[in-house]
């Protein structure tokens, strides 16, 4: 008898059992991978489509941080976002657009063109006052701008300027980016520096440069340590997409 009120017992629990709710499988999440993008300050303008395309790419977490310079050549991020050339052809780099690097001055400075050897012989200390240049032009001392010889625009214009003619006068002043460039042309009637195209308004005017037929323009660079995945691929083509006209 007691055997039996056992197994009835038995059976009422494995109906019970089979009647009650059943809960779904628990699911854990994985958090998408993360892709570091290093933006080089001379490419902050840039900073809003990087900013739209990853919103588009949500099968990937963006990190957007200012690049940071490599004692080591290597880079410090999964995507470096460049102004200007390589020094390596062995590392992957994917060309987004292009630039120009202009001479400015101040808005209100007569001058409108230079040849190369006098910008040459300006940034070198050789030529120091404006009347130097065109007699019609005040005697006042000619404040030249740069940026730190680490920086891509420096070392561009170093090499396809100053060449063999000298160095960066210690007279010049360094500019942090070209947005201090920037303002600092635009607040000083006395002041010539280096801005690339994209960051020109009204209060710097650019020089027409004679003597380069070339030019001074950059290609803008994706720079990574491999391949780019599909992922990332498709991002850089949404930000070239937007870079170009």
């Amino acid at each position: 008898m007691y055997a039996k009120r056992l197994l009835t017992g038995f059976i009422l629990l494995l109906i019970l059992a089979s009647c009650a709710p059943q809960l779904p499988p628990e699911i854990t999440a994985t958090a998408p991978p993360l892709v570091q993008i290093g933006l080089d300050p001379a490419l902050d303008w840039l900073r809003p489509d990087v900013q739209s395309c990853s919103r588009e790419a949500l099968d990937r977490l963006w990190e957007i941080q200012a690049a940071q310079p490599s004692q080591d050549g290597t880079l410090q991020a999964d995507v470096l976002l460049q102004w200007g050339g390589l020094d390596t052809e062995d590392t992957p780099a994917f060309i987004l657009g292009k630039d120009e690097l202009r001479i400015v001055v101040h808005s209100n400075n007569p001058l409108t063109r230079l040849s190369v050897d006098v910008l040459a012989a300006v940034f070198t200390g050789e030529i120091q006052t404006w009347n130097a240049i065109d007699p019609a032009l005040p005697a006042r001392e000619i404040q030249p701008l740069g940026y730190a010889q680490s920086s891509p625009i420096q070392v561009f214009f170093n090499r396809a300027v100053l060449a063999n003619q000298g160095e960066l006068s210690p007279l010049a002043q360094l500019a942090p980016d070209p947005a201090a460039m920037r303002s600092a042309v635009s607040q000083n009637s006395a002041a010539i520096g280096l801005l690339p195209a994209r960051w020109l308004d009204n209060g710097a005017k650019p020089l027409a440069l004679d003597g380069l037929p070339g030019g001074l323009t950059q290609p803008i660079l994706a720079v990574m340590a491999q391949q780019p995945d599909e992922a990332i691929t498709t991002w850089l083509v949404c930000l070239q997409q937007r870079i170009r006209p």
